[in-house]
């Protein structure tokens, strides 16, 4: 072997090398994307299946034939409101008077002051 072509090679070598090293780091960030993909396809998966259990729930309020009128009773309409919206048991409706002794609602969550309300917690440490 002559010099030149030693150097040749170590140079082919070399391309080689650099090549190599440029595949792993387009792997890595393949690898990246496809955790990424899979998170997002997990998302989308828990979306799609609550909004497929929403409509079979909408579909069952359809389908059952309230007859809710003024002379229903409180329990029959609170059952029908209930189920026309099942999302938050916590939350309810709180009457109050103004200054105008005017009476006014505001939603009100059961659990603000405990750890079960995130969104309490979250207005304290500053995250919106």
């Amino acid at each position: 072997m002559t010099p030149e072509t030693s150097s040749s090679i170590k140079e082919r070598i070399s391309k080689i090398d650099q090549q190599i090293e440029e595949y792993k780091k387009c792997i890595e960030a393949l690898e990246e994307e496809k955790k990424n993909l899979q998170k997002e396809e997990k998302q989308f998966l828990l979306v799609q299946e609550t909004l497929e259990n929403e409509n079979i729930r909408s579909e069952e309020v359809k389908n059952e034939n309230y007859s809710i009128n003024r002379t229903s009773s409180a329990k029959d309409k609170a059952e029908y409101l209930l189920d026309l919206f099942y999302a938050r048991r916590d939350v309810y409706a709180l009457r109050s008077k103004n200054k105008e002794n005017k009476t006014t609602y505001y939603p009100k969550c059961h659990y603000f002051w405990s750890e079960a309300c995130k969104k309490r917690q979250m207005k304290e440490k500053g995250i919106k």
